[in-house]
């Protein structure tokens, strides 16, 4: 059974939701579903602005404090999550893969092999009537690479190019960033900060800690199979343990000359 709210102990908590695309294919979270668990916070949790969240996280609160973000574009955030957001009045981030939006024309995901396959994805007109509808703009790079594997040269060239297509298609200083896949180290969030950015959003399943380093933020993952119990149970923090295991799993795959600079926290 559901709990009406969430605890006393877990009113001050601070975490980040990621989704991707809201639909009814096999790679979506389906729209129903979406809209219970917007249902869900907004009958237990303080949803704010991303930049709010950071502001207001070592204030006592009656409830926890959420932020929602969306990764890679999908066309699906603008015609399924959109209107439900505006229903309880929450805002939202969206991390863009610039290089996969059209300028009027929808593009396909299968354009870029790092992203879901099969989709239809966002375009800039639909990307401004998001900004109009709450949503802050980040950037995802231009195309859904492992920032841990790229050069010096080519993850500068990507960050600085993601940024400025967000800048010029949107008018908007555009200051935050989400690694692809989540996969981080301290090497490449260097490049992060070189070329302008506030803050960096990871994929490990973890609270957001009153001493976060803006470059490695945690942020947890919502994913089509969870119940909404699954869902209560992750944002009261029953979940956590994964970002142990995440950070382990982190520390692997990266390259032999990083691995020493993988950020564990």
């Amino acid at each position: 059974m559901i709990h009406a709210e969430l605890q006393s102990s877990e009113t001050r908590r601070t975490y980040i939701l990621t989704y991707h695309s809201i639909g009814e294919d096999e790679n979506s979270i389906p729209a129903h579903v979406f809209d219970s668990q917007m249902n869900y916070l907004a009958q237990n949790a303080r949803v704010v602005p991303f930049d709010e969240l950071f502001r207001s996280r070592t204030r006592a609160h009656d409830r926890a404090s959420c932020a929602v973000t969306f990764d890679d574009g999908y066309a699906s955030v603008h015609e399924h999550a959109l209107p439900i957001l505006a229903k309880y009045r929450f805002p939202a981030s969206l991390y863009i893969t610039t290089g996969a939006i059209g300028e009027r024309e929808e593009k396909m995901s299968d354009l870029d092999p790092g992203l879901l396959p099969g989709l239809p994805m966002l375009t800039w007109p639909q990307i401004r009537e998001l900004q109009r509808g709450g949503f802050t703009l980040g950037t995802h790079l231009v195309h859904h690479l492992d920032l841990t594997t790229l050069s010096r040269e080519e993850a500068v060239a990507e960050l600085k190019s993601s940024r400025n297509g967000v800048e010029q298609h949107t008018d908007t200083e555009c200051v935050d960033f989400a690694y692809p896949w989540g996969y981080a180290s301290k090497y490449c969030a260097g490049h992060v900060r070189e070329t302008g950015y506030r803050s960096a959003v990871t994929s490990i399943h973890s609270a957001v800690p009153v001493n976060c380093d803006p470059m490695f933020v945690p942020r947890v993952a919502i994913r089509r199979e969870y119940t909404l119990a699954h869902f209560r149970a992750i944002v009261c923090g029953e979940w956590d343990y994964l970002g142990s295991y995440q950070k382990v799993r982190n520390a692997l795959r990266v390259s032999r000359r990083q691995r020493a600079q993988i950020f564990y926290r």
